[in-house]
């Protein structure tokens, strides 16, 4: 995985280098954007692991490969990441716009500005006639799960909440103390 980035950062389409040139160096917000950015079986176009941003650039050859960026997209979501797609129609003809839409990405926090792609539950492919999922969605590797930064970073935020959450209930029981007399 991490040749096949460094393949696609050496041969960068156009509009990935014009985005590219604005994002660089904390150009945009100060943020660290990294491109072309393994993530599990995946590459991602650029990459800002402060906000948990990826953006994907959009030419001509998704269109062919429609569901198989949405199922992309829906298994890194379930890691947390959010997305921002531009086409590169837009990266080249209104790059301050594009630009604007990743601050607000920014300034939305937990959600992108952007229409969410994925469907939402009882839609999409695999949807049995109750409306339950008959595996709509691949499960993520396990070994990306294992190895992936962004992961291990969730879980271990889960693990210290639990732990404080744990500690909270053990200072503060639930039950009332009983008062010596």
């Amino acid at each position: 995985m991490k040749q096949a980035a460094r393949d696609l950062r050496k041969n960068p389409t156009e509009s990935e280098a014009v985005l590219w040139n604005a994002l660089r160096a904390n150009r945009l917000a100060g943020r660290k954007f990294r491109r072309e950015q393994p993530i599990g079986r995946f590459v991602v176009d650029f990459y800002c692991a402060s906000e948990r941003l990826v953006v994907e650039v959009d030419g001509g050859v998704h269109a062919q490969q429609e569901m198989e960026d949405r199922m992309r997209q829906e298994a890194l979501e379930t890691l947390g990441l959010r997305f921002v797609r531009v086409t590169d129609e837009q990266v080249m003809g209104d790059l301050p716009g594009v630009l604007s839409t990743i601050r607000k990405a920014f300034a939305a926090g937990g959600s992108s500005p952007l229409p969410h792609t994925s469907p939402p539950v009882g839609e999409g492919p695999g949807v049995g006639a109750a409306g339950a999922s008959a595996n709509a969605w691949p499960d993520p590797d396990p070994d990306f799960l294992a190895n992936d930064p962004a992961t291990r970073w969730m879980l271990r935020q889960q693990q210290i909440r639990e732990q404080s959450e744990t500690q909270t209930q053990s200072t503060h029981p639930t039950q009332p103390m009983e008062v010596a007399r």
